[in-house]
């Protein structure tokens, strides 16, 4: 949640909301977007200095608006450096190791429920797909919309030779192909689990 929180700092400022919206919108099959996490987050991303608020009042609200400190860059860059570690622990798959305990027609409506989740996900990403597109393009108007979110010098004036625009297709191309793994993988265990089931029909052997 950290990484995430960060992430989203170094593309604007945001109120808690905001960032809230913005994980179940975007990218809600690789980070919870429960209000709980977030808030922990955010208390100790402010004890380490690494986010900062102003606050001000809004239609009758207080409202914080969050942004990133340079203590905070140097953590997110050092989180995103370090080497990817596979970790996909499904706790709920703990349910489908001792389904064998169940009678066969228990197994079948669990497997049946698993599979209208896992169809429900797939929906989800891909209404994700349609209202994003798979073009890494942007142009001026992109920018000054970022420019006007408050993003940070990172992505508005790199110091590695790119252009800003160039910058902002280069990230873009990593959260696209993000969203294209999450499609391939849901995919891929809607087509394991619905052999499974009809394996258990036929008495086939497992699929491998």
């Amino acid at each position: 949640m950290d990484t995430n929180i960060l992430g989203l700092l170094m593309i604007g400022n945001w109120t808690i909301y905001e960032m809230r919206k913005m994980i179940e919108t975007n990218f809600t099959s690789i980070s919870s977007s429960s209000l709980g996490s977030m808030q922990t987050a955010i208390k100790k991303l402010l004890e380490m200095e690494c986010i900062t608020f102003s606050e001000h009042v809004e239609n009758g609200v207080n409202k914080k608006v969050y942004s990133i400190t340079t203590a905070g860059k140097r953590k997110f860059f050092s989180n995103i450096s370090a080497p990817m570690k596979y970790k996909e622990k499904n706790m709920e798959l703990n349910k489908f190791f001792f389904l064998g305990f169940l009678e066969k027609e228990a197994q079948i409506t669990s497997l049946d429920s698993y599979i209208k989740e896992l169809y429900q996900e797939l929906a989800m990403l891909q209404k994700i797909q349609e209202s994003v597109g798979d073009s890494t393009q942007f142009d001026e108007e992109y920018l000054v919309m970022l420019q006007q979110c408050g993003a940070e010098p990172e992505i508005l004036n790199p110091d590695n030779g790119k252009t800003p625009l160039e910058m902002i297709e280069q990230i873009a191309q990593y959260q696209l192909a993000t969203l294209h793994l999450g499609l391939a993988k849901i995919k891929f265990e809607i087509s394991w689990f619905e052999e499974f089931r009809e394996s258990l029909h036929k008495n086939k052997e497992v699929p491998q």
